[in-house]
């Protein structure tokens, strides 16, 4: 539930957003980057749900989920040092291409918890 209401919440945004921003005093410098309402509500909804599967699981003692979730982690975070901070940095890294390895981030273990389900479902 709280997942579509982040998804809706992001797209009314992402709908409304050029003329809200364009208008309001306060927000107009920030009107430059409305376009990016839209896929970071999106890894955000996608983070949400990973993060409801992980509580519920632990919950039930269940860890499996680690066994995808951890490298997916250390991947992104690898990615993201290298396109922002690290010894091969991009020269000016683009915003782009970092909301791209957020979204893989986010939905690699998004996948692998819609796989934990089938698999449970099919025992």
């Amino acid at each position: 539930g709280g997942m579509l209401a982040l998804a809706a919440c992001a797209t009314a945004l992402a709908l409304a957003g050029p003329a809200l921003f364009g208008t309001v005093g306060f927000l107009r410098p920030y009107a430059p980057y409305v376009g990016w309402i839209f896929p970071l509500g999106t890894v955000a909804s996608l983070r949400i749900a990973s993060a409801c599967f992980t509580a519920h699981e632990t919950a039930c003692s269940r860890f499996r989920y680690l066994v995808y979730t951890i490298p997916a982690m250390l991947l992104e975070t690898a990615v993201l040092a290298v396109l922002c901070r690290g010894p091969f940095a991009l020269g000016s890294w683009r915003l782009g291409h970092v909301v791209l390895a957020l979204f893989a981030g986010a939905l690699v273990p998004f996948l692998g918890n819609i796989a934990e389900l089938a698999f449970r479902a099919r025992k």
